[in-house]
């Protein structure tokens, strides 16, 4: 866990590699597609604005969050989405009411998400659900 903790400290300067940019976009392509994709005509193009959470190994590298909020608009947009609804989209923290204050980093608290989220049979099908 110290290895993860330096990389993400910003003590080096691998985020500006031009690798890790290639990764951004690669990934930022198949959420964007998925946005434009999805079957959600009732929700998506009306407020609240979409809240995009990013959590693990992803989240630990800064430059993913911009490119994610600027794809995930983009997609919206082509779909027809109101701008005032796309500018609204944004990043927010993960909530882990759980794990609050037990000392866990972000990065650990970003793993422990991923780990929760495969274990629920609900959410590893990755589709729309009225409610979880």
């Amino acid at each position: 866990m110290e290895a993860e903790d330096y990389k993400v400290s910003g003590a080096t300067d691998w985020h500006d590699t031009s690798y890790v940019s290639r990764w951004c976009d690669e990934i930022v392509k198949h959420v964007s597609s998925y946005t434009y994709d999805v079957r959600d005509n009732i929700r998506l193009p009306h407020m609240p604005y979409l809240e995009l959470v990013v959590t693990g190994g992803s989240s630990a590298v800064e430059p993913i969050r911009a490119k994610l909020v600027k794809g995930v608009q983009d997609a919206l947009l082509r779909r027809g989405i109101g701008r005032g609804v796309v500018e609204g989209t944004h990043t927010i923290q993960l909530d882990l009411d759980a794990f609050s204050g037990g000392g866990y980093s972000d990065t650990q608290r970003a793993q422990l998400a991923v780990c929760l989220g495969a274990s629920d049979p609900r959410m590893v099908k990755l589709t729309h659900y009225d409610s979880l």
